[in-house]
């Protein structure tokens, strides 16, 4: 049985279905066809012998020179179960995705033949040769959130210890001194389970004086587990608040200070769509589920359960090259604990609205509640006001996207595309009063218009 695989199916000029036979006068086991070029005779005569008895003999494995054999060896476990041509088809596009998604290999082909004629039955051999990645990897760039524009970059040591293992350094530092500096390390199958496990140490500073008055500074580590469409992950952050300007409003200024997050989190999330960042068709759910306040009584540490729901979906139009799509995303955000309906929730986790990535046509943090700052000296103008968040948000948007009729347009991957949102955020936790549903939906805040985008590997550029 001869083929190659560099996806988990056999490719070339011949696929052998069952064990080849030799040459001329000489023939292999029983039941034995050749399948020829023809797409149509290939899956008319693999569709009669995908039942047929098959089993897997021996697996050799070529052009690992830091990559430990165990570490391909367990990808291929459900080959190694397979029982027919059909579970061996299967379980080769499966173990090849596997592998592929470890992200240490260039290039991944397995070969299929014969197993020695002496056993009985049909057996086959394989012979998987992999291509591996270089050890270290460096990236730098720059992007722009909001108005502010941050310069990143990374360092990644990859699979150095041969186990499929990573480590990485990330830096990123903002105009308006907002910076991040990240250690991780990264590990496939932690111990024996078909699952990733993730640890991060980070610094943070966050500038959000322009928006909210107040400055984050955050410190803490990060550790998940991740198998599928499952994250279960544990926070422990300490955050220090504080406005150097002392012009924060009333609210802002109660909430600056230190606390300490204590949270556990489990994130499901299904990517259905062909492309995520120009979606033609397909569809998408995610859903964040977060525990915090797990500890010793302390009024440091912070309290609250929040769930975060977002769904996507898509039409093709093929007609004008593009698609019709919808997205709804909404929040829920609640403290816990003795008097919590008293207790307003901490500002660092509310959901905002507002700016290109949420709500286009308003400015970033700009819909929902706010408070007045206090006046700076001799300022006789309005009264500039700081965005709080809210503890309940919903938006939807309602998006067209076509191709352009430029040809050099389409092949930069530029496309045109017309959009309708609407959106709110409001506030439950620390209010004299609960708002009714009505008033939250009569201010729902609307925008609309058309565009260009391009999407890149940093984002979509609007």
């Amino acid at each position: 049985m001869g083929g190659e695989s560099g996806g988990g199916k056999p490719s070339g000029r011949r696929r052998d279905v069952a064990p080849e036979k030799k040459g001329e006068g000489e023939e292999g086991p029983e039941g034995a066809e050749e399948v020829d070029d023809d797409e149509d005779d290939v899956s008319f005569n693999f569709s009669t012998l995908k039942d047929k008895s098959c089993r897997v003999h021996d697996i050799l494995i070529k052009g690992n020179v830091r990559t430990k054999e165990y570490v391909i060896e367990r990808e291929m476990e459900g080959v190694r179960r397979a029982t027919t041509l059909q579970e061996l088809a299967d379980e080769l596009a499966t173990a090849s995705r596997k592998l592929n998604d470890l992200g240490i290999f260039e290039e991944v082909t397995i070969t299929c033949d014969e197993g020695p004629p002496e056993l009985p039955g049909t057996t086959a051999n394989l012979i998987v040769h992999v291509k591996e990645k270089g050890p270290l990897s460096l990236h730098v760039g720059s992007y722009m959130q909001g108005r502010e524009g941050s310069i990143e970059g990374s360092l990644q040591l990859n699979n150095y210890l041969g186990a499929a293992e990573r480590f990485d350094c990330n830096a990123a530092i903002g105009q308006s001194t907002s910076n991040t500096y990240c250690l991780g390390f990264h590990l496939s199958h932690f111990r024996g389970l078909p699952a990733w496990f993730h640890t991060r140490i980070f610094q943070s500073v966050r500038n959000w004086q322009r928006h909210s008055s107040h400055t984050e500074k955050l410190r803490g580590l990060v550790v998940s587990v991740a198998s599928g469409n499952h994250d279960v992950s544990y926070e422990l952050t300490w955050r220090d608040l504080a406005d150097s300007t002392r012009l924060a409003s009333s609210k802002i200024r109660k909430q600056l200070g230190h606390s300490l997050l204590s949270a556990a989190k489990y994130t499901y999330a299904l990517e259905r769509r062909d492309n995520p960042l120009r979606p033609t068709k397909g569809y998408s759910f995610r859903s964040s589920t977060q525990v915090a306040g797990l500890g010793p009584p302390d009024a440091r540490i912070v309290r609250f359960a929040r769930q975060d729901l977002e769904a996507h979906f898509s039409l093709p139009l093929r007609s004008i090259g593009g698609a019709l799509s919808f997205g709804i995303h909404g929040g829920f955000l609640m403290p816990w604990g003795k008097d919590f309906l008293r207790r307003a929730t901490p500002i660092s986790d509310r959901f905002f609205l507002g700016g290109a990535s949420s709500l286009r046509g308003f400015r970033t943090k700009g819909i929902g509640p706010f408070d007045e700052r206090i006046p700076e000296p001799g300022y006789n103008g309005d009264a500039k006001r700081d965005a709080l968040g809210g503890d309940v948000m919903l938006s939807g948007v309602a998006s067209l996207s076509f191709n352009l009729p430029v040809k050099v347009l389409q092949a930069l991957g530029l496309h045109g595309h017309a959009f309708l949102q609407a959106g709110n955020v409001i506030s439950i936790a620390g209010t004299d009063a609960l708002p009714h549903p009505k008033d939250f939906l009569s201010s729902f805040r609307v925008s609309s218009g058309a565009g260009l985008v391009w999407p890149t590997k940093l984002g979509r550029l609007e």
